[in-house]
């Protein structure tokens, strides 16, 4: 579980820190977890049916 961890913990953390940032991505357990703002998520979804969004 992510907010088990110390390293989860600090991500969500530093997101609601900064919510400007749109996004955290932070190593637990050896997996790469990426934790997006819902405003951020909705910025990309609209950009996506506009068709000037593309994947990283």
């Amino acid at each position: 579980m992510l907010w088990a961890t110390a390293e989860g913990q600090a991500a969500v953390l530093a997101l609601l820190d900064d919510p400007e940032a749109g996004h955290v991505t932070v190593q637990v357990e050896g997996r790469t977890v990426q934790l997006f703002t819902r405003a951020a998520l909705l910025k990309a979804r609209s950009a996506q049916g506009r068709g000037d969004w593309t994947p990283e």
